[in-house]
């Protein structure tokens, strides 16, 4: 039962691990965005087939980047609550444990999973920003 329980805690390590993503330096002297453009640029998948997508992200220090009518209001940290509309059989994962990250932090979500259904979906997310 040991041998057994110890397995297990390495599978699920294991799948922690490589769930996870790693924030693109490249993008450390952005002032903010997104990446890959999600309009343009992001890998369509297909069909009952594996799936992985990395999204990059340098997060704002002005509210006003996200919102004009709060522009000048400092961001402290905003934290992702949810992804919605994702495809069925696609999920996600951040960079950390809270999906939070300071203004001016690099972060990044990896989308994965086995799509079950074909069509386009329009992703929205849900934050909390705390100014």
């Amino acid at each position: 039962m040991k041998k057994l329980t110890f397995i297990l805690l390495q599978v699920l390590f294991l799948n922690y691990v490589h769930g996870q993503c790693t924030p693109n330096s490249n993008y450390a002297d952005s002032s903010w965005g997104i990446w890959p453009d999600t309009t343009t640029n992001f890998a369509p998948a297909n069909l009952n087939s594996s799936y992985s997508q990395t999204v990059d992200f340098k997060v704002p220090n002005d509210a006003g980047l996200l919102d004009p009518a709060y522009n000048g209001f400092p961001i402290g940290s905003i934290t992702l609550d949810n992804v919605n509309n994702l495809p069925p059989g696609i999920s996600y994962v951040c960079d950390n444990s809270t999906c939070g990250w300071n203004a001016d932090d690099l972060g990044c979500a990896l989308m994965s999973g086995t799509p079950t259904v074909t069509g386009t979906f329009d992703i929205t997310l849900d934050v909390t920003v705390n100014i």
